[in-house]
């Protein structure tokens, strides 16, 4: 049987080969699929239509050690910027499986704006200021309203026959930007980890003395509360803050529910390409019923997380003048003074920058213990060269995104949602990390303060004295702290 040029050359490369090399692979394997000519009909690939994925990383790939890590995420680069079609296994599974076998073949059902799957890469929406950034409010998407098969607001099946209106239908997002997400998963494992030892040593001081301990959960200085262990090993958690009663730091999404970026990365791929993960459904399991197994393998997941891990760091830019940095300089102080700072804490302290796949607090449907991805590790104290990284004289980093990782009750102005993304309250949302956020407009969850100003006089709950603060500002302390915020960079 015709064996494809790229398979071949893949087969019976060096153990190890150069990034560039593995380029040119990619660059064949895409220009043989137009000029080669098949052995058979039943392979399709070869000629006419295509996939937009190029290469599948195997588990053979990831088992023998087969591919760097430079290689690995030049894959995952592709896969992030592919559009992904029917050939790929983008398809609207909601449509096939409530019963209707030929939708699969309707056109009409394969793309929702609402229920998706509504985009066609994740370039599509993560592009600001360039790919693996935000995204304008265009590219806004309806969180859970995935739940109904194919919304058009016709009572019918594929509304569950439900009468909908688009604000109970799906809680309307921007697209948050993933660079320096190596970073910040970095720190929520290191977090995590904190507060899971200090709940491990309270049940063991509770065992020992016969007697309730209460401890404080606080981790890179930022408190989540307190919990109470009991001596037959039970915890009392009605105390803990901003976080899920499991003590994992959960840094991605707006509502704060993800994990990691190989979570984050699955779910996204299902909701908006119709994309399924080998990991999540099984190996060699047709899940969604539309021809096409193992969509995503677990290497490709590993390898499109390694890509996202790798995206530069945000970074301050510099006055360009002494004026100006006078006016940034009180900005900065204000910014201070009136109570930002509390929940936008500038720094948080990273111990290991060494970021590797998978995150060992991953949940269940997402591997978490897969000793063969613990050999791709990228050193991203190496990769970024921003100055919102510090290291510090002990050897650990400062990493200035802006942020506590904590949910925070945010007050009735930014409660607008109807339902619940994995039981966290409506008005309460993860601290918006601030780096980078002048490179990424519009603002506000849903996108709607196109001007910092309106995003801060949007603050209220656990911000309401720093919103009141600010409002009590001569107009020229108000524009300092604007400029303040206007530094913050991405590319």
């Amino acid at each position: 049987m015709f064996m494809p040029i790229a398979i071949r050359i893949l087969d019976s490369r060096p153990k190890r080969y150069s990034f560039y090399w593995y380029l040119a692979i990619l660059f064949i394997a895409a220009t043989q699929i137009i000029a080669c000519q098949p052995s058979s009909p039943s392979n399709p690939l070869t000629i006419g239509d295509a996939p937009g994925i190029l290469v599948h990383v195997s588990s053979d790939n990831l088992l023998n050690g087969e591919m760097s890590t430079s290689e690995l995420i030049a894959i995952g680069e592709q896969i992030f910027n592919a559009s992904l079609n029917t050939l790929d296994g983008a398809t609207n599974s909601k449509v096939r499986l409530i019963g209707d076998g030929s939708a699969a073949f309707n056109l009409n059902t394969r793309f929702n704006r609402i229920s998706g799957p509504d985009a066609n890469s994740c370039a599509g929406c993560h592009n600001i200021p360039s790919i693996g950034g935000g995204g304008d409010n265009v590219a806004n998407v309806f969180v859970l309203a995935h739940q109904f098969p194919n919304v058009n607001f016709d009572n019918k099946s594929e509304d569950l026959f439900e009468n909908l209106s688009l604000t109970e239908v799906g809680n309307e997002r921007g697209t948050i930007s993933m660079f320096g997400s190596g970073l910040i998963e970095l720190i929520a494992r290191e977090m995590t980890a904190d507060l899971l030892s200090i709940r491990e040593i309270a049940l063991k001081r509770a065992e020992l003395t016969k007697s309730p301990v209460t401890a404080d959960l606080k981790t890179k200085g930022v408190y989540f509360g307190k919990l109470i262990a009991w001596p037959d090993g039970l915890v009392d958690a009605s105390k803990i803050e901003g976080i899920d009663e499991d003590l994992i730091v959960k840094p991605f999404s707006q509502k704060g529910v993800f994990t990691s970026l190989r979570e984050f990365t699955i779910t996204s791929m299902e909701l908006h390409h119709g994309i399924q993960s080998e990991e999540r459904v099984g190996t060699n399991v047709d899940a969604d019923l539309d021809g096409v197994k193992n969509e995503l393998t677990i290497g490709d997941i590993t390898a499109i997380s390694l890509f996202q891990a790798s995206l530069p760091a945000p970074f301050r830019q510099q006055p360009t003048s002494d004026s100006f940095r006078l006016l940034v300089d009180q900005g900065e102080q204000l910014f201070n003074e009136i109570g930002c700072s509390v929940c936008h804490k500038p720094s948080l302290t990273l111990n290991n920058p060494t970021y590797f796949e998978p995150n060992p607090f991953n949940p269940e449907g997402t591997v978490s213990d897969n000793e063969a991805m613990t050999s791709h590790k990228i050193d991203l104290s190496k990769v970024h060269q921003s100055n919102a990284i510090q290291k510090t004289a002990n050897g650990s980093y400062l990493v200035y995104a802006y942020t506590d990782l904590k949910r925070h009750d945010m007050g009735p102005v930014l409660d607008n949602e109807q339902t619940k993304q994995r039981f966290v309250e409506t008005n309460m949302w993860i601290t918006r990390k601030l780096w980078g956020i002048m490179s990424e407009p519009p603002f506000l969850h849903h996108g709607r303060a196109t001007i910092l100003s309106e995003a801060i006089l949007a603050h209220q709950g656990e911000a309401n004295h720093a919103r009141l603060s600010f409002e009590s500002l001569h107009e020229d302390q108000k524009d300092s702290v604007i400029e303040f915020l206007k530094t913050f960079r991405s590319k």
